[in-house]
Protein backbone atom coordinates (compact mmCIF):
# COMPACT_ATOMS: atom_id res chain seq x y z
CA UNK A 1 0.00 0.00 0.00
CA UNK A 2 2.88 2.31 1.05
CA UNK A 3 4.83 1.40 -2.43
CA UNK A 4 2.28 2.46 -4.21
CA UNK A 5 1.20 5.64 -2.74
CA UNK A 6 4.87 6.85 -3.21
CA UNK A 7 5.58 4.81 -7.02
CA UNK A 8 1.80 3.78 -8.53
CA UNK A 9 2.61 0.91 -11.03
CA UNK A 10 0.46 -2.40 -10.80
CA UNK A 11 -0.45 -3.20 -7.39
CA UNK A 12 -1.70 -6.69 -7.84
CA UNK A 13 1.88 -7.48 -9.48
CA UNK A 14 3.26 -6.83 -6.50
CA UNK A 15 1.31 -8.37 -4.33
CA UNK A 16 1.93 -11.32 -6.26
CA UNK A 17 5.84 -11.11 -5.23
CA UNK A 18 5.08 -11.52 -1.71
CA UNK A 19 7.00 -14.34 -0.15
CA UNK A 20 6.79 -16.01 3.04
CA UNK A 21 3.05 -15.81 3.39
CA UNK A 22 0.70 -18.19 4.33
CA UNK A 23 -1.90 -18.75 1.91
CA UNK A 24 -4.44 -16.99 4.42
CA UNK A 25 -2.29 -14.30 4.76
CA UNK A 26 -1.62 -14.14 1.66
CA UNK A 27 -5.47 -13.26 0.85
CA UNK A 28 -5.54 -10.99 3.65
CA UNK A 29 -3.15 -8.84 2.35
CA UNK A 30 -4.74 -8.57 -1.15
CA UNK A 31 -7.74 -8.04 0.13
CA UNK A 32 -6.55 -4.96 1.90
CA UNK A 33 -4.25 -3.53 0.15
CA UNK A 34 -6.89 -3.80 -3.04
CA UNK A 35 -9.96 -2.61 -1.20
CA UNK A 36 -7.93 0.15 0.41
CA UNK A 37 -6.73 1.41 -3.28
CA UNK A 38 -10.45 1.50 -4.56
CA UNK A 39 -11.81 3.37 -1.51
CA UNK A 40 -8.53 5.62 -1.11
CA UNK A 41 -10.59 8.56 -2.66
CA UNK A 42 -13.86 8.27 0.15
CA UNK A 43 -11.39 7.62 2.46
CA UNK A 44 -9.11 10.06 2.09
CA UNK A 45 -12.19 12.80 2.50
CA UNK A 46 -12.20 11.88 6.29
CA UNK A 47 -8.74 12.70 6.88
CA UNK A 48 -9.01 16.47 6.94
CA UNK A 49 -11.39 15.69 9.88
CA UNK A 50 -9.18 13.53 11.70
CA UNK A 51 -5.60 15.06 11.64
CA UNK A 52 -5.04 18.59 13.41
CA UNK A 53 -1.98 19.16 10.73
CA UNK A 54 -2.92 18.78 6.94
CA UNK A 55 0.01 16.74 4.15
CA UNK A 56 0.82 13.97 6.77
CA UNK A 57 3.65 11.93 5.97
CA UNK A 58 2.60 9.25 3.38
CA UNK A 59 3.72 6.44 5.53
CA UNK A 60 0.55 7.91 8.30
CA UNK A 61 -1.70 8.39 5.32
CA UNK A 62 -0.95 4.66 4.18
CA UNK A 63 -1.71 3.35 7.82
CA UNK A 64 -4.95 5.94 8.06
CA UNK A 65 -6.19 4.63 5.11
CA UNK A 66 -5.71 0.96 5.58
CA UNK A 67 -7.23 1.37 9.22
CA UNK A 68 -9.99 3.37 7.86
CA UNK A 69 -10.96 0.65 5.21
CA UNK A 70 -11.08 -1.79 8.30
CA UNK A 71 -13.42 0.01 9.66
CA UNK A 72 -16.05 1.33 7.31
CA UNK A 73 -16.23 -2.60 6.16
CA UNK A 74 -17.26 -3.83 9.42
CA UNK A 75 -15.33 -7.38 9.00
CA UNK A 76 -12.52 -6.80 12.12
CA UNK A 77 -12.77 -5.85 15.84
CA UNK A 78 -12.75 -2.47 16.13
CA UNK A 79 -9.76 -2.98 18.93
CA UNK A 80 -7.73 -4.62 16.59
CA UNK A 81 -7.87 -2.71 13.81
CA UNK A 82 -7.22 0.00 16.34
CA UNK A 83 -4.07 -1.63 17.94
CA UNK A 84 -3.03 -2.91 14.75
CA UNK A 85 -2.65 0.66 13.22
CA UNK A 86 -0.69 1.52 16.28
CA UNK A 87 1.26 -1.63 15.70
CA UNK A 88 2.28 -0.62 12.35
CA UNK A 89 3.08 3.21 13.61
CA UNK A 90 5.75 1.45 15.17
CA UNK A 91 7.04 -0.64 13.17
CA UNK A 92 7.74 2.21 10.19
CA UNK A 93 9.00 3.74 13.63
CA UNK A 94 7.07 6.75 13.10
CA UNK A 95 7.87 7.93 16.20
CA UNK A 96 5.23 9.95 18.29
CA UNK A 97 2.80 9.50 15.12
CA UNK A 98 1.54 6.23 16.86
CA UNK A 99 -0.48 8.32 19.16
CA UNK A 100 -1.77 10.36 16.39
CA UNK A 101 -2.75 7.04 14.56
CA UNK A 102 -4.53 6.01 17.92
CA UNK A 103 -6.26 9.32 18.19
CA UNK A 104 -7.76 9.84 15.09
CA UNK A 105 -9.19 6.10 14.47
CA UNK A 106 -10.71 6.15 18.44
CA UNK A 107 -12.61 9.81 16.87
CA UNK A 108 -13.52 8.42 13.64
CA UNK A 109 -15.38 5.19 15.74
CA UNK A 110 -16.72 8.05 18.23
CA UNK A 111 -18.08 10.25 15.54
CA UNK A 112 -17.89 9.38 11.85
CA UNK A 113 -17.56 12.47 10.17
CA UNK A 114 -20.50 13.28 7.40
CA UNK A 115 -19.86 13.49 4.21
CA UNK A 116 -20.82 16.70 2.48
CA UNK A 117 -20.82 16.99 -1.52
CA UNK A 118 -21.28 20.37 -3.43
CA UNK A 119 -23.43 18.69 -6.51
CA UNK A 120 -24.60 15.63 -7.56
CA UNK A 121 -20.96 14.51 -9.38
CA UNK A 122 -19.44 14.93 -6.50
CA UNK A 123 -21.87 12.79 -4.44
CA UNK A 124 -21.25 10.00 -6.62
CA UNK A 125 -17.34 10.51 -6.43
CA UNK A 126 -17.29 10.57 -2.75
CA UNK A 127 -19.61 8.07 -1.82
CA UNK A 128 -18.45 5.68 -4.38
CA UNK A 129 -14.95 6.14 -4.74
CA UNK A 130 -13.86 7.45 -7.93
CA UNK A 131 -12.81 10.84 -9.71
CA UNK A 132 -14.73 13.15 -10.43
CA UNK A 133 -13.98 12.83 -14.62
CA UNK A 134 -14.84 9.49 -14.29
CA UNK A 135 -18.49 9.71 -12.95
CA UNK A 136 -19.10 13.31 -15.17
CA UNK A 137 -18.14 11.15 -18.10
CA UNK A 138 -20.40 7.99 -17.38
CA UNK A 139 -23.49 9.77 -16.43
CA UNK A 140 -23.27 11.83 -19.75
CA UNK A 141 -23.34 8.79 -21.38
CA UNK A 142 -25.49 6.02 -19.11
CA UNK A 143 -27.14 8.07 -16.94
CA UNK A 144 -27.62 8.08 -13.01
CA UNK A 145 -28.99 4.32 -12.91
CA UNK A 146 -26.56 2.39 -14.95
CA UNK A 147 -23.60 4.91 -13.69
CA UNK A 148 -24.24 4.04 -9.86
CA UNK A 149 -24.39 0.09 -10.54
CA UNK A 150 -21.11 0.28 -12.03
CA UNK A 151 -19.46 2.43 -10.12
CA UNK A 152 -20.81 -0.27 -7.22
CA UNK A 153 -19.67 -3.10 -9.25
CA UNK A 154 -16.02 -1.91 -10.09
CA UNK A 155 -16.07 -1.28 -5.93
CA UNK A 156 -16.65 -5.60 -5.34
CA UNK A 157 -14.68 -8.50 -6.30
CA UNK A 158 -14.95 -9.57 -9.76
CA UNK A 159 -15.59 -13.46 -10.66
CA UNK A 160 -12.77 -15.58 -12.34
CA UNK A 161 -13.87 -17.60 -15.91
CA UNK A 162 -12.90 -19.89 -17.69
CA UNK A 163 -12.67 -20.33 -21.49
CA UNK A 164 -12.55 -24.50 -22.84
CA UNK A 165 -9.71 -24.31 -25.52
CA UNK A 166 -11.42 -27.02 -27.95
CA UNK A 167 -8.47 -27.16 -29.58
CA UNK A 168 -7.13 -29.88 -26.71
CA UNK A 169 -10.49 -30.88 -25.18
CA UNK A 170 -14.56 -30.77 -25.37
CA UNK A 171 -17.12 -30.40 -23.32
CA UNK A 172 -17.79 -33.62 -21.48
CA UNK A 173 -14.16 -33.64 -20.37
CA UNK A 174 -14.25 -30.43 -19.38
CA UNK A 175 -17.06 -30.77 -17.17
CA UNK A 176 -15.58 -33.88 -15.74
CA UNK A 177 -12.76 -32.10 -14.27
CA UNK A 178 -14.68 -29.16 -12.80
CA UNK A 179 -16.87 -31.72 -11.71
CA UNK A 180 -14.17 -33.45 -9.54
CA UNK A 181 -13.24 -30.12 -8.13
CA UNK A 182 -14.06 -28.47 -4.57
CA UNK A 183 -14.57 -25.31 -5.72
CA UNK A 184 -18.80 -24.17 -7.33
CA UNK A 185 -18.62 -23.10 -10.85
CA UNK A 186 -21.55 -22.58 -13.00
CA UNK A 187 -21.49 -22.77 -17.12
CA UNK A 188 -22.45 -19.03 -18.31
CA UNK A 189 -25.12 -19.44 -21.25
CA UNK A 190 -24.46 -15.95 -22.56
CA UNK A 191 -20.98 -16.95 -23.90
CA UNK A 192 -20.61 -20.23 -25.04
CA UNK A 193 -17.59 -22.67 -23.71
CA UNK A 194 -16.96 -20.20 -20.42
CA UNK A 195 -17.41 -21.40 -16.85
CA UNK A 196 -17.43 -19.29 -13.82
CA UNK A 197 -15.62 -19.83 -10.80
CA UNK A 198 -17.69 -18.61 -7.71
CA UNK A 199 -15.43 -19.67 -5.54
CA UNK A 200 -11.40 -18.64 -5.06
CA UNK A 201 -9.13 -20.65 -5.58
CA UNK A 202 -5.29 -21.47 -6.81
CA UNK A 203 -4.50 -21.11 -9.79
CA UNK A 204 -1.27 -22.79 -9.87
CA UNK A 205 -2.69 -26.10 -8.89
CA UNK A 206 -5.41 -25.87 -12.66
CA UNK A 207 -4.09 -29.04 -14.84
CA UNK A 208 -6.33 -28.06 -16.71
CA UNK A 209 -4.68 -24.60 -17.39
CA UNK A 210 -1.07 -26.15 -17.90
CA UNK A 211 -2.02 -28.69 -20.40
CA UNK A 212 -3.53 -25.92 -22.16
CA UNK A 213 -7.77 -27.25 -21.89
CA UNK A 214 -8.76 -23.86 -20.32
CA UNK A 215 -7.68 -20.15 -20.40
CA UNK A 216 -8.83 -17.77 -18.19
CA UNK A 217 -10.24 -15.13 -19.74
CA UNK A 218 -13.15 -12.49 -19.12
CA UNK A 219 -16.28 -13.53 -21.35
CA UNK A 220 -16.58 -10.00 -22.60
CA UNK A 221 -13.19 -10.32 -24.55
CA UNK A 222 -14.79 -13.17 -26.76
CA UNK A 223 -17.74 -10.34 -28.32
CA UNK A 224 -14.90 -8.65 -30.70
CA UNK A 225 -14.16 -11.93 -32.17
CA UNK A 226 -17.59 -13.05 -32.53
CA UNK A 227 -17.92 -9.69 -34.78
CA UNK A 228 -15.19 -10.66 -35.94
CA UNK A 229 -16.98 -13.79 -37.45
CA UNK A 230 -13.64 -15.69 -38.62
CA UNK A 231 -13.75 -18.60 -40.94
CA UNK A 232 -11.65 -21.16 -42.45
CA UNK A 233 -8.64 -20.15 -44.43
CA UNK A 234 -9.65 -16.12 -44.18
CA UNK A 235 -6.38 -13.61 -43.96
CA UNK A 236 -6.69 -12.15 -40.43
CA UNK A 237 -4.42 -10.04 -39.18
CA UNK A 238 -5.17 -9.31 -35.16
CA UNK A 239 -3.16 -5.83 -35.07
CA UNK A 240 -2.43 -5.65 -31.08
CA UNK A 241 -2.21 -8.79 -30.21
CA UNK A 242 -0.86 -9.41 -26.80
CA UNK A 243 -1.72 -11.53 -24.32
CA UNK A 244 -3.36 -13.65 -27.28
CA UNK A 245 -6.89 -14.60 -25.75
CA UNK A 246 -8.38 -13.23 -29.14
CA UNK A 247 -5.93 -14.15 -31.18
CA UNK A 248 -6.33 -17.77 -30.19
CA UNK A 249 -9.87 -17.92 -30.67
CA UNK A 250 -8.99 -16.41 -33.93
CA UNK A 251 -7.16 -19.33 -34.87
CA UNK A 252 -9.42 -21.49 -33.33
CA UNK A 253 -11.85 -20.96 -36.16
CA UNK A 254 -9.18 -21.80 -38.81
CA UNK A 255 -8.27 -18.39 -39.47
CA UNK A 256 -5.21 -17.88 -41.14
CA UNK A 257 -3.60 -15.15 -38.49
CA UNK A 258 -1.09 -13.19 -38.56
CA UNK A 259 -0.91 -11.63 -35.15
CA UNK A 260 1.32 -8.41 -34.28
CA UNK A 261 2.86 -6.92 -31.29
CA UNK A 262 5.06 -4.11 -30.36
CA UNK A 263 6.45 -4.91 -26.80
CA UNK A 264 8.85 -7.77 -27.15
CA UNK A 265 8.37 -8.82 -23.66
CA UNK A 266 4.45 -8.71 -24.58
CA UNK A 267 5.26 -10.90 -27.83
CA UNK A 268 7.22 -13.70 -25.47
CA UNK A 269 3.47 -14.02 -23.23
CA UNK A 270 1.78 -14.43 -26.65
CA UNK A 271 3.75 -16.71 -27.69
CA UNK A 272 3.98 -18.80 -24.82
CA UNK A 273 0.29 -18.76 -24.68
CA UNK A 274 -0.43 -20.12 -28.18
CA UNK A 275 1.82 -22.62 -27.57
CA UNK A 276 0.26 -23.98 -24.37
CA UNK A 277 -3.30 -24.11 -25.98
CA UNK A 278 -1.78 -25.48 -29.10
CA UNK A 279 -2.50 -22.86 -31.50
CA UNK A 280 -0.53 -23.32 -34.55
CA UNK A 281 0.04 -21.48 -37.75
CA UNK A 282 0.03 -18.10 -36.14
CA UNK A 283 2.58 -15.74 -37.94
CA UNK A 284 4.10 -13.56 -35.16
CA UNK A 285 5.12 -10.41 -35.90
CA UNK A 286 7.17 -7.56 -33.46
CA UNK A 287 6.71 -4.26 -34.63
CA UNK A 288 4.89 -1.21 -34.57
CA UNK A 289 1.45 -1.34 -36.24
CA UNK A 290 1.26 2.11 -37.72
CA UNK A 291 5.09 1.58 -39.76
CA UNK A 292 5.10 -2.24 -40.55
CA UNK A 293 5.70 -3.10 -43.97
CA UNK A 294 3.25 -5.34 -44.12
CA UNK A 295 3.35 -7.29 -48.01
CA UNK A 296 0.05 -8.26 -48.22
CA UNK A 297 -4.05 -6.70 -47.09
CA UNK A 298 -6.12 -9.13 -45.04
CA UNK A 299 -9.51 -9.98 -45.48
CA UNK A 300 -10.33 -9.03 -42.11
CA UNK A 301 -8.19 -7.06 -39.17
CA UNK A 302 -8.76 -7.43 -35.25
CA UNK A 303 -7.78 -3.96 -33.81
CA UNK A 304 -8.06 -4.16 -30.05
CA UNK A 305 -6.85 -0.76 -29.34
CA UNK A 306 -4.18 0.39 -26.59
CA UNK A 307 -6.91 1.98 -24.12
CA UNK A 308 -7.60 3.35 -20.92
CA UNK A 309 -8.96 -0.18 -19.48
CA UNK A 310 -11.88 1.38 -17.56
CA UNK A 311 -13.67 -1.67 -18.62
CA UNK A 312 -11.51 -3.71 -16.44
CA UNK A 313 -11.42 -1.86 -13.16
CA UNK A 314 -13.10 -4.07 -10.80
CA UNK A 315 -9.92 -5.96 -11.27
CA UNK A 316 -6.80 -3.38 -11.87
CA UNK A 317 -7.78 -1.03 -8.64
CA UNK A 318 -5.50 1.27 -9.18
CA UNK A 319 -7.30 2.16 -12.71
CA UNK A 320 -9.67 4.63 -11.43
CA UNK A 321 -6.61 6.69 -9.66
CA UNK A 322 -3.73 6.42 -12.50
CA UNK A 323 -6.08 7.44 -15.81
CA UNK A 324 -6.98 10.87 -16.13
CA UNK A 325 -9.43 12.59 -18.70
CA UNK A 326 -6.26 13.28 -21.03
CA UNK A 327 -5.01 9.80 -21.06
CA UNK A 328 -9.03 9.20 -23.06
CA UNK A 329 -7.85 11.85 -25.34
CA UNK A 330 -4.83 11.00 -26.41
CA UNK A 331 -5.90 7.35 -26.02
CA UNK A 332 -8.60 8.35 -28.40
CA UNK A 333 -6.42 9.94 -30.86
CA UNK A 334 -3.88 7.06 -31.58
CA UNK A 335 -6.79 5.03 -31.52
CA UNK A 336 -7.80 7.32 -35.03
CA UNK A 337 -4.09 6.73 -36.40
CA UNK A 338 -4.40 2.69 -36.05
CA UNK A 339 -7.59 2.98 -37.80
CA UNK A 340 -6.35 5.49 -40.52
CA UNK A 341 -3.70 2.56 -40.77
CA UNK A 342 -5.87 -0.65 -40.60
CA UNK A 343 -8.05 0.84 -43.58
CA UNK A 344 -5.37 0.90 -46.15
CA UNK A 345 -4.49 -3.04 -44.74
CA UNK A 346 -7.77 -4.34 -45.32
CA UNK A 347 -9.48 -5.53 -48.44
CA UNK A 348 -12.18 -4.28 -50.90
CA UNK A 349 -15.30 -5.95 -48.88
CA UNK A 350 -13.23 -6.66 -45.75
CA UNK A 351 -13.91 -5.95 -41.99
CA UNK A 352 -12.07 -4.00 -39.42
CA UNK A 353 -13.21 -4.91 -35.69
CA UNK A 354 -12.19 -1.78 -33.40
CA UNK A 355 -12.46 -2.69 -29.65
CA UNK A 356 -11.59 -1.33 -26.72
CA UNK A 357 -11.94 -2.62 -22.88
CA UNK A 358 -12.99 1.12 -22.01
CA UNK A 359 -15.60 2.88 -21.76
CA UNK A 360 -14.97 6.77 -22.84
CA UNK A 361 -16.55 8.96 -25.82
CA UNK A 362 -12.72 10.06 -26.54
CA UNK A 363 -11.71 6.20 -26.70
CA UNK A 364 -14.95 4.49 -28.56
CA UNK A 365 -17.68 6.74 -30.06
CA UNK A 366 -15.70 9.82 -31.08
CA UNK A 367 -12.98 7.48 -33.05
CA UNK A 368 -15.80 5.69 -35.00
CA UNK A 369 -17.82 8.48 -35.83
CA UNK A 370 -14.69 10.47 -37.12
CA UNK A 371 -13.26 7.37 -39.10
CA UNK A 372 -16.81 7.38 -40.97
CA UNK A 373 -16.95 11.10 -41.41
CA UNK A 374 -13.03 10.46 -42.90
CA UNK A 375 -13.79 7.39 -45.10
CA UNK A 376 -17.26 7.39 -47.11
CA UNK A 377 -15.82 3.73 -48.29
CA UNK A 378 -16.33 2.89 -45.48
CA UNK A 379 -19.76 1.66 -43.38
CA UNK A 380 -20.63 0.58 -39.75
CA UNK A 381 -22.53 -2.62 -40.01
CA UNK A 382 -25.35 -3.32 -37.18
CA UNK A 383 -23.91 -5.88 -34.54
CA UNK A 384 -27.07 -7.82 -34.00
CA UNK A 385 -26.19 -9.81 -37.08
CA UNK A 386 -23.89 -11.47 -35.04
CA UNK A 387 -24.92 -10.87 -31.48
CA UNK A 388 -27.65 -10.97 -29.20
CA UNK A 389 -29.38 -7.28 -29.43
CA UNK A 390 -28.96 -7.33 -25.28
CA UNK A 391 -25.27 -6.30 -25.84
CA UNK A 392 -25.68 -3.34 -28.66
CA UNK A 393 -26.56 0.20 -28.51
CA UNK A 394 -29.08 2.20 -30.80
CA UNK A 395 -26.35 3.04 -33.67
CA UNK A 396 -24.86 -1.07 -33.72
CA UNK A 397 -22.03 -1.08 -31.42
CA UNK A 398 -21.74 -3.53 -28.48
CA UNK A 399 -21.80 -1.64 -25.56
CA UNK A 400 -20.88 -3.81 -22.03
CA UNK A 401 -20.65 -1.55 -18.80
CA UNK A 402 -18.57 -3.37 -16.29
CA UNK A 403 -20.54 -6.09 -14.47
CA UNK A 404 -23.84 -5.54 -16.61
CA UNK A 405 -23.39 -9.38 -17.13
CA UNK A 406 -20.73 -10.15 -14.57
CA UNK A 407 -18.04 -9.18 -17.09
CA UNK A 408 -15.78 -6.31 -17.82
CA UNK A 409 -16.83 -3.57 -19.65
CA UNK A 410 -16.03 -3.91 -23.78
CA UNK A 411 -17.18 -1.55 -26.50
CA UNK A 412 -16.63 -2.81 -30.01
CA UNK A 413 -17.61 -1.87 -33.96
CA UNK A 414 -17.63 -3.47 -37.02
CA UNK A 415 -16.68 -1.63 -39.81
CA UNK A 416 -17.04 -2.52 -43.59
CA UNK A 417 -14.76 -1.30 -46.77
CA UNK A 418 -17.64 -0.82 -49.28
Amino acid sequence: MLSWLEEGGDVKEALRKLRGLSSQNRNLAWELAVGTIKKKGRLERFLPRLLEKPNPPQALKAILLLSLFQLEEKKWPEYAVVNEGVALAKAFRLGGLSGVVNACLRRFLRQTPVLKFANPVEELAGTYSYPEWMVEEWLSLFGREKTIRTLAWGNGVPPLFLRMNRLKTNATEFYSFLAKQKFEWEKIERFDGFYKIKTPVPLEKFKLLREGKGYIQDPSASLAVRLLDPHLGEEILDACAAPGGKTALVAENGAKTTALEKSTPRMKVLSANLKRLGIKGVFLITGDFTTYAFKQQFAKILLDAPCTGLGTISRHPELRWEKKKADAVRLGAQAQVFLERAAGLVKPGGIIVYSTCTLTAEENWDVVEKFLSAHPEFEREHAERWISRDFCDLKGHVVVLPGEYETDGVFVCRLRKK
